[in-house]
């Protein structure tokens, strides 16, 4: 497996276009480039995510411990309401 890893772009990066007067795309050389594009748009998807993931931990935490507060005193409240209620 190992082998396939590295001799695959070396054997990529070596492939060239045939010179012949036809218009014919090699699959090798489209490959080429898809693969080039691909390792652009995960290395650059990783390097925006990473971040993304930090600042929204930094920003939702605050968000989140309001909520969880609130959720409670929402349920607190009724249930003085009812209890209180109760004896009426």
């Amino acid at each position: 497996m190992f082998k396939s890893h590295v001799l695959s772009p070396i054997i990529l990066s070596l492939t060239c276009k045939s010179s012949s007067p036809y218009k014919i795309t090699l699959p090798n050389t489209t490959f080429l480039h898809i693969v080039s594009v691909l390792s652009i748009l995960i290395v650059v998807g990783a390097a925006v995510s990473y971040p993304h993931t930090d600042l929204l931990q930094t920003f939702i935490k605050p968000v989140m411990i309001v909520t969880s507060f609130f959720t409670s005193v929402a349920l607190f409240i009724p249930a003085i309401l009812a209890f209180v209620g109760s004896f009426i």
